[in-house]
């Protein structure tokens, strides 16, 4: 094994938004706390994506 395979790994950030994608089935109760959880994620400065209902 020479030098350069023993080195350690690295590793990249992105320096982008942070990326939430969402989805829900309709009227089985979950919908209400993705929406919660959706406002939450979006004021922290997340970007939600949210597919809608009858996606999972």
């Amino acid at each position: 094994m020479d030098e350069e395979e023993a080195s350690e790994p690295t590793f990249t950030t992105s320096t982008g938004p942070v990326r939430v994608i969402t989805a829900a089935s309709l009227f089985d109760g979950h919908d209400a706390a993705i929406n919660v959880m959706r406002r939450l994620v979006q004021s922290a400065g997340a970007e939600v994506i949210h597919l809608g209902h009858d996606r999972s």
